[in-house]
């Protein structure tokens, strides 16, 4: 970008963007990106001095002050906020607001993410840290936190957000199981967090750059497939897809939100895989790793979501169209329709017959007896078959404790 005297709220957006990924950086002092960077934090400064002409205390007088500039009524942030009395209540200063709700003031009325999370005043933040797995978060050392105060805690929060990653939150395309709910902050915030923390480990290398668009084509998804058939098959598909410029992070997942896996865009552009391995059987990873897979080849550039969670239901049928059609490709990328209920394995249901049957697909048995035990419904069946402990020992030295 051409620096130039900002003059829109959308070149100020651009700016801010930039000034980010500058950021993010660290440049050292005297470099050209450190000089570009100072450059473009003056222009910013003077934008923001010239349309915020006077002191903000806090985030709800900016909330105020950009009602009053678009001579906008409360009902106007209820497609924002929610319900006409929560828009009463934060305008109140009665309640805090989740991380999507900050995230929808942050993108339809232009408010700084760095005023609603307020770092500078933590007292007048809108969001609350009970509503945060700290617990969890600490455990895991994603929090640096200075002071262990109400104070330290959204302190540490911001710093582990940064503005930069708030401009995704809320966007999360959900599939929750019927034991999960979504209303529930905790269990949003805590699928933000770990949203967060992936997508930053699949920022840390530069394969990203080995991305191509549509690189993911039935072929590949084959070649992945494959793969499984390997004892070390899960991290000789890691290594395949990073050198496609994929990122294949795993993470466990955060209490209450029994989340399995999901695709996401992380800041480079580049699809990520987030993978929690809830359940330690090789059957498992298999079948989450290609419903990511199918989301990166049909839905994630193709869609206005950029984030795709899951909870895999293994014991019942999904009611969700989309996740019911990515789960019959899945099943298609490993065992065509057209060979399975004439194939020893469906035919036979014994231990033979599966293993016999898995070498002539070229796939693990694991996901021939994973199949027949779901469409069977019998989950008694084959356990010695579906891989258990065998990938949680494979990625030890990556999954936070």
């Amino acid at each position: 970008m051409n620096l130039k005297i900002i003059e829109t709220e959308n070149e100020h957006k651009k700016m801010k963007s930039e000034l980010d990924l500058l950021m993010d950086k660290n440049p050292s002092v005297g470099t050209a990106d450190f000089n570009y960077m100072t450059l473009l934090a003056t222009l910013i400064e003077k934008y923001e001095k010239e349309h915020y002409p006077f002191e903000l205390k806090s985030p709800i007088d900016f909330i105020i002050f950009r009602m009053n500039e678009r001579n906008m009524k409360q009902s106007d942030l209820i497609p924002i906020i929610g319900s006409k009395s929560k828009v009463s209540e934060v305008l109140a200063g009665k309640v805090t607001l989740s991380l999507p709700m900050i995230k929808n003031l942050n993108k339809y009325l232009d408010i700084p993410a760095e005023v609603l999370l307020d770092t500078k005043n933590p007292s007048t933040a809108l969001f609350d840290a009970d509503q945060f797995p700290l617990k969890e978060m600490n455990n895991r050392n994603y929090l640096n936190i200075k002071d262990r105060t109400d104070v330290g805690f959204r302190s540490a929060l911001s710093d582990f957000f940064g503005t930069s990653n708030l401009q995704s939150i809320g966007d999360v395309a959900w599939r929750k199981s019927s034991k999960t709910s979504t209303d529930d902050p905790l269990v949003l915030n805590s699928l933000c967090v770990w949203e967060t923390f992936v997508k930053k480990q699949s920022e840390k290398y530069n394969f990203y750059k080995n991305y191509k668009k549509d690189i993911v084509d039935d072929n590949f998804l084959r070649d992945i497939a494959h793969m499984s058939r390997y004892e070390n098959g899960p991290l000789l598909a890691k290594d395949f897809l990073e050198k496609n410029g994929i990122a294949l992070v795993v993470e466990k997942h955060f209490l209450k939100t029994k989340l399995d896996g999901a695709a996401m865009v992380n800041k480079y552009n580049a699809p990520v895989i987030g993978l929690t391995l809830r359940y330690d059987r090789l059957d498992y990873f298999w079948f989450t790793l290609m419903h990511e897979l199918v989301h990166v080849k049909n839905h994630l550039f193709k869609s206005t979501y950029k984030y795709f969670f899951d909870t895999i239901k293994f014991d019942e049928d999904s009611t969700d169209i989309l996740e019911k059609e990515t789960n019959d490709i899945v099943d298609e990328i490993f065992i065509p329709h057209r060979v399975w209920k004439t194939s020893p394995a469906f035919r036979s249901r014994s231990r033979e017959g599966i293993i016999s049957f898995a070498n002539s697909q070229q796939i693990h048995p694991a996901i021939v007896a994973g199949r027949l035990r779901y469409e069977l419904k019998k989950y008694e069946n084959f356990t010695d078959l579906i891989g258990t402990g065998k990938v949680r020992r494979l990625f030890s030295s990556e999954v936070t404790a």
